[in-house]
């Protein structure tokens, strides 16, 4: 081998050495950038995973309450539900049964040798009333009352998330009731028909405002609240939320890395609201025990109501 040749050699192994130094900056390089791009990635689906559920929520407020269509579609089915309608019955009997001195009426209107008989009929007349009640809160026109009163004051839901006081289904103070008076008038014309007595005449002024409560808790009041001030940044949250994942995808080392890491925020976020909404319910639930509020009525509000948010 000449010295040529050694030299030749030398030179291409140190061009061989500063290639390979070369190439191995490179890597470091781009492997700095890819972790780079990783983080931010992960940052990204991170925040927009949180603000999916404020998204998801301030969307079907803004969807459910503001369409009057889309708001009777949500509340209308409480009529249809045999909890509240049962519920609604007991109070319109027992508002009634308060009001009115059937036993009263029935001796005015016997004679003096049928007075006995005074006792029964006012049994009678209370059974008929219970009858008479749940036969109203189960029929069509009421189920069609309810509705059209709904499509007249679509506002009524923003009672119960918003704590504003009007329309058919109100809140106060974190109390949710439904009217009742017109109710107990409607079936006072029906039992009397049927007794062949005037019991609607005989009911006080004032009972058209006679209301049954659905639901009571201190947290509804301060839920109302919150989301009354979510729904003031709706299209922040979603905007926010959207570009951040759509983002993520993008800057992610890869497409598929990016779109999975994406999927997985995503699911984790929706399975952490649909435990907070079993939470909420279980709280609500508790509020609900704690007082002499039915129970079933009430439960059935918030799963007829919030159905479309879980779903």
């Amino acid at each position: 081998m000449t010295s040529d040749d050694t030299a030749i050699s030398e030179d291409q192994l140190a061009e061989l050495e500063r290639l390979r130094a070369e190439n191995e900056a490179l890597k470091n390089q781009a492997y700095k950038k890819t972790r780079g791009r990783g983080l931010w990635a992960i940052v990204l689906v991170v925040i927009g995973s949180i603000l999916l559920p404020f998204a998801v929520t301030t969307t079907w407020l803004r969807t459910q309450v503001v369409s009057t269509n889309d708001f009777v579609e949500t509340a209308g089915p409480l009529a249809d539900d045999p909890a509240i309608q049962e519920a609604i019955a007991r109070r319109v009997s027992a508002l009634l049964g308060e009001q009115l001195d059937i036993r009263g009426t029935v001796e005015d209107l016997l004679p003096s040798e049928a007075q006995a008989l005074a006792p029964l009929i006012a049994a009678g007349a209370n059974e008929v009333i219970d009858t008479v009640a749940l036969e109203v809160t189960r029929s069509a026109v009421f189920a069609q009352l309810w509705r059209d009163a709904l499509e007249i004051s679509h506002r009524a839901v923003l009672v119960v998330l918003a704590g504003r006081d009007d329309g058919a289904l109100q809140i106060e103070g974190g109390t949710v009731f439904v009217p009742v008076g017109e109710i107990a008038v409607e079936v006072a014309n029906q039992v009397g028909e049927r007794i062949g007595i005037d019991l609607a005449g005989l009911l006080p002024e004032g009972i058209e405002d006679e209301r049954y409560v659905i639901a009571q808790s201190d947290e509804l009041e301060s839920v109302s609240g919150l989301l009354d001030l979510l729904d003031r940044v709706t299209w922040l949250t979603v905007v926010f939320s959207l570009a951040a994942l759509i983002a993520a995808v993008f800057v992610a080392p890869t497409r598929s890395r990016g779109v999975l890491w994406t999927g997985v925020g995503i699911v984790t976020a929706m399975l952490f609201s649909r435990l907070g909404l079993g939470l909420a319910r279980n709280v609500y639930e508790d509020g609900l025990s704690g007082g002499d509020l039915d129970v079933r009525a009430g439960l059935a509000f918030y799963d007829i109501l919030l159905r479309f948010l879980i779903q």
